[in-house]
Protein backbone atom coordinates (compact mmCIF):
# COMPACT_ATOMS: atom_id res chain seq x y z
CA UNK A 1 0.00 0.00 0.00
CA UNK A 2 2.42 2.53 -1.24
CA UNK A 3 0.87 6.15 -1.49
CA UNK A 4 1.56 9.62 -1.44
CA UNK A 5 0.77 11.83 1.26
CA UNK A 6 -1.41 13.96 -0.86
CA UNK A 7 -3.14 10.67 -2.10
CA UNK A 8 -3.37 9.82 1.35
CA UNK A 9 -4.91 13.12 2.09
CA UNK A 10 -7.30 12.99 -0.82
CA UNK A 11 -8.29 9.88 0.46
CA UNK A 12 -9.19 10.63 4.00
CA UNK A 13 -10.98 13.38 2.96
CA UNK A 14 -13.12 11.83 0.71
CA UNK A 15 -13.94 8.70 3.70
CA UNK A 16 -14.67 11.99 6.38
CA UNK A 17 -17.45 12.87 3.36
CA UNK A 18 -19.52 9.74 3.73
CA UNK A 19 -16.80 7.45 0.63
CA UNK A 20 -16.55 4.04 0.77
CA UNK A 21 -13.53 2.25 0.81
CA UNK A 22 -14.30 -1.51 0.34
CA UNK A 23 -11.66 -3.93 1.07
CA UNK A 24 -11.13 -7.84 0.46
CA UNK A 25 -7.81 -10.39 1.12
CA UNK A 26 -8.79 -12.75 -1.58
CA UNK A 27 -8.72 -15.66 -0.15
CA UNK A 28 -7.61 -14.74 3.61
CA UNK A 29 -4.17 -13.11 1.82
CA UNK A 30 -2.03 -12.34 5.01
CA UNK A 31 0.29 -9.83 3.81
CA UNK A 32 -2.83 -8.34 1.97
CA UNK A 33 -4.94 -8.21 5.45
CA UNK A 34 -1.36 -6.89 6.92
CA UNK A 35 -0.54 -4.43 4.93
CA UNK A 36 -4.42 -3.15 4.74
CA UNK A 37 -4.73 -2.90 8.40
CA UNK A 38 -1.51 -0.61 8.63
CA UNK A 39 -2.37 1.20 5.91
CA UNK A 40 -6.04 2.31 7.74
CA UNK A 41 -4.52 2.81 10.70
CA UNK A 42 -2.25 5.29 9.14
CA UNK A 43 -5.29 7.11 8.07
CA UNK A 44 -6.93 6.71 11.23
CA UNK A 45 -4.74 6.62 14.38
CA UNK A 46 -7.31 6.99 16.73
CA UNK A 47 -9.93 4.65 15.49
CA UNK A 48 -10.18 0.78 14.95
CA UNK A 49 -10.68 -1.26 11.98
CA UNK A 50 -14.00 -3.50 12.27
CA UNK A 51 -15.24 -5.75 10.36
CA UNK A 52 -18.24 -5.81 8.88
CA UNK A 53 -20.91 -8.24 10.24
CA UNK A 54 -22.17 -10.36 7.92
CA UNK A 55 -25.76 -9.23 8.10
CA UNK A 56 -25.26 -5.57 7.82
CA UNK A 57 -27.45 -4.53 4.63
CA UNK A 58 -24.22 -3.69 2.44
CA UNK A 59 -24.34 -7.61 1.96
CA UNK A 60 -27.96 -7.28 0.73
CA UNK A 61 -30.14 -7.07 -2.23
CA UNK A 62 -31.10 -3.54 -0.58
CA UNK A 63 -27.99 -2.14 -2.33
CA UNK A 64 -28.30 -3.15 -5.75
CA UNK A 65 -26.48 -5.92 -5.83
CA UNK A 66 -26.15 -9.42 -3.56
CA UNK A 67 -22.19 -9.13 -3.00
CA UNK A 68 -21.90 -12.66 -1.11
CA UNK A 69 -22.12 -14.29 -4.48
Amino acid sequence: FASSAEDRKKLKEYLDRGGVLFADACCGAKPFDRGFREFANALYPDKKLVRIPIDHEIFSEKTGRDVRK
